[in-house]
């Protein structure tokens, strides 16, 4: 007993700084594994290069989405330091998936109605 590896399912790629192409010849069974230039690892797309710019950009735009969402908060006066410390790790918690700090739906709607006080 011990671990097969299943050919048709398996592929390999060479990671290189280097613009050049590399050919890699690994055989299992006298079979041929298949190389790639592009492969998910742990749901994140690698480039043969090295680089994941893609997964960067998309990181970046949520980041953007996030700010521009949470401005209006963060710029009011009006709501106190620790209260957008709450909505923050709130909403990290929503993005990353974590149990942390939980700000209920009806907190949320009270700071969203400071936002219009004067």
């Amino acid at each position: 007993m011990g671990l097969s590896l299943n050919v048709k399912k398996t592929e390999c790629m060479v990671i290189s700084k280097k613009s050049s192409n590399s050919k890699s010849n690994l055989v299992s069974k006298g079979d041929q594994i298949k190389q790639v230039t592009k492969f998910k690892y742990l749901g994140y797309p690698i480039k043969s290069d090295g680089r994941c710019i893609s997964e960067i950009s998309k990181r970046i735009a949520m980041a953007k989405d996030t700010f521009q969402t949470m401005k209006p908060i963060l710029a009011n006066r009006n709501i106190s330091m620790n209260t957008k410390i709450r909505v923050i790790k709130q909403r990290n918690g929503e993005k990353t998936g974590s149990s942390g700090y939980v700000v209920y739906q009806k907190n949320d709607e009270d700071i969203m109605d400071r936002k219009n006080v004067k």
